[in-house]
C-alpha cells in the first residue's frame, strides 16, 4: 500500500487499522472452542496453516454456527494474507448463506472496513456499514459501524454529513465508547 502522509486515505486506514479492522481480530465471532488447530493457528498469526483448516471445518461441520464462524475464519485468514478482495467476497457468502448467525454482522462491519479503508471504496463501504444498521439494527456492532461511516466522511471532508451521523450516535448510544471518539472529533471541528 502506497499511502502519502497527509492524504485522507492514509488517515482512515490508521484509524481502521487502530481499531484492528484492516488486520484480522481475534476477538470478532468467537464461538467455536479457541482450543481447536484452526484457532491456535489464527491467534499465533500462522493464516496460510489456519485457512485450510477453517475449510475443512467449514466442510465438515453440521452446526450452523460453527460453519459460519469457520466462513468467518477464513475471511479473517484471507485479510491476515492481504488476500482483501477474497476477504470481502467470503464475508459476502458468509451473510447469504447465514444472515441469522451472529458472526453475519462481524462480517459487515469487517467487510465494510476494508471497502473503506484498503481498497479505498468508500461508497462501497459506506453502503455496507449501512446494510448492516439496516437489516441488523440491534446489533451491538451498531454503533462500531456508524462511528466508522462518520470516520470516512469526516476524513473525506464531508464534515457536516459526518455531524450527523456521530449526532445520531450519541443521541442513540451516549455511554458507548465510540460515542466519546465522536465527540472529540465534533469539538475538534468547532476550533
Amino acid at each position: 500500500m502506497n499511502l502519502r502522509l497527509q492524504s485522507p486515505a492514509f488517515w482512515l486506514t490508521i484509524v481502521l487499522a487502530g481499531a484492528g479492522l484492516v488486520m484480522p481480530v481475534v476477538g470478532l465471532a468467537d464461538e467455536v472452542p479457541p482450543d481447536s488447530f484452526a484457532e491456535i493457528r489464527f491467534r499465533a498469526g500462522d493464516y496460510a496453516k489456519a485457512l485450510p483448516l477453517y475449510e475443512e471445518q467449514l466442510a465438515a461441520s453440521q452446526d450452523l454456527q460453527a460453519r459460519a464462524h469457520a466462513l468467518f475464519q477464513i475471511g479473517q485468514c484471507l485479510t491476515g494474507l492481504q488476500k482483501y478482495k477474497e476477504a470481502v467476497g467470503k464475508f459476502d457468502e458468509l451473510v447469504a448463506r447465514f444472515p441469522t448467525s451472529s458472526a453475519a454482522t462481524s462480517a459487515l462491519l469487517r467487510k465494510g472496513c476494508l471497502q473503506a479503508g484498503v481498497l479505498k471504496q468508500t461508497k462501497e463501504g459506506l453502503a455496507t456499514w449501512e446494510t448492516l444498521i439496516e437489516k441488523y439494527p440491534r446489533s451491538t456492532l451498531v454503533p462500531e459501524a456508524s462511528f466508522y461511516m462518520g470516520m470516512v466522511e469526516w476524513v473525506q471532508g464531508h464534515k457536516q454529513a459526518a455531524r450527523e451521523i456521530w449526532q445520531t450516535l450519541e443521541r442513540n448510544y451516549p455511554q458507548h465508547p465510540r460515542t466519546a471518539m465522536a465527540k472529540l472529533y465534533l469539538q475538534k471541528g468547532k476550533s
